[in-house]
């Protein structure tokens, strides 16, 4: 494509995209660039360093959002482990708690996928000895292997124990401090 544009000074044609500029008198040529890539006019697009800018922001989010990903993951683990070493001892309390010895007592155990028991029954001071009921505290605890080391879950109850021979010989207790012989008169 051929544009000439002719003055008395000179002329000026243009072949695709280039101009070219000529005196007459001094037969001169002066080149211009394509207007595309003149420093004032910027081409659509990016350049190298706002690519990489763009790709080291997206690969730091990208990090995060895994690492945020992960802990919510373990998170959940977490939670499982422990509601499943809530029900565990809430079923072993249970079974400690039915028994017919109470006295002191201490037993453990496998429950099976890395969780174990332990449970102790112990008396509770009281202050009168001659009380046909006496009070013990039940403990159970589950533990498991966890990421940083062992976790456990305690659970604590109170169980009340009669004792039927007592029991016969119990005085019932008057209001002003008389006492009766037995259950009845």
């Amino acid at each position: 494509m051929r544009d000439l544009r002719r003055s008395r000074t000179g002329g000026m044609f243009r072949v695709s995209s280039f101009e070219f500029r000529f005196l007459q008198e001094g037969r001169a040529f002066q080149v211009l660039q394509p207007e595309t890539a003149t420093p004032h006019r910027r081409e659509a697009g990016f350049t190298l360093l706002e690519v990489v800018i763009a790709i080291a922001i997206l690969g730091v989010t990208f990090a995060f959002t895994m690492e945020l990903l992960a802990s919510g993951v373990r998170s959940v683990k977490a939670s499982e482990e422990y509601i499943q070493a809530a029900l565990l001892a809430r079923q072993k309390m249970a079974e400690v708690v039915m028994t017919s010895s109470l006295d002191g007592t201490a037993d453990g155990g496998e429950l099976g996928g890395g969780f174990r028991w332990v449970s102790e029954i112990q008396p509770l001071p009281q202050e009168e000895e001659e009380l046909p009921a006496r009070l013990y505290q039940v403990w159970v605890r589950v533990t498991w292997p966890g990421r940083r080391g062992e976790k456990s879950l305690d659970l604590y109850t109170m169980r009340m124990g009669v004792n039927e021979a007592i029991l016969g010989k119990a005085k019932a207790v008057q209001p002003g401090g008389r006492s009766s012989g037995g259950a009845g008169r």
